[in-house]
């Protein structure tokens, strides 16, 4: 399993998805997103996450047309039911992390980085 970082640095088309288990992680999640380049999507529970009026936040359709082209999708305080299982097929290559405070979550989703922790 690769780090985190390690997935970061080779991308060059991530995407941040949040959900209901990030509310109070705003500010962390927008300077990792303004940090690497990445949009932050949201759906239904991570609305607000990140104000939907910043340049990096996206509502799930400026994310689906940006989908072909992601290469690594960081899901923090979700269940990533959306892109994956709505969005299927996952664009060729794409790596998966996911920041997840239950560690049984990590459990209904293969992915390459599981970090079990609060967002």
């Amino acid at each position: 399993m690769k780090a985190l970082p390690t997935l970061v640095d080779g991308a060059k088309a991530p995407m941040i998805w949040v959900g209901g288990g990030a509310p109070h992680a705003g500010a962390e999640v927008l300077a990792l997103a303004e940090k690497i380049g990445a949009p932050v999507v949201s759906f239904r529970m991570g609305k607000g996450v990140v104000d939907s009026r910043h340049p990096l936040s996206l509502n799930t359709v400026g994310g689906f047309e940006l989908w072909d082209k992601t290469d690594l999708l960081i899901g923090i305080g979700t269940r990533l039911d959306t892109p994956i299982a709505r969005w299927a097929p996952a664009p060729a290559g794409l790596k998966t992390a996911r920041i997840d405070l239950d560690p049984a979550a990590h459990g209904r989703l293969a992915v390459h980085v599981a970090i079990v922790a609060d967002a």
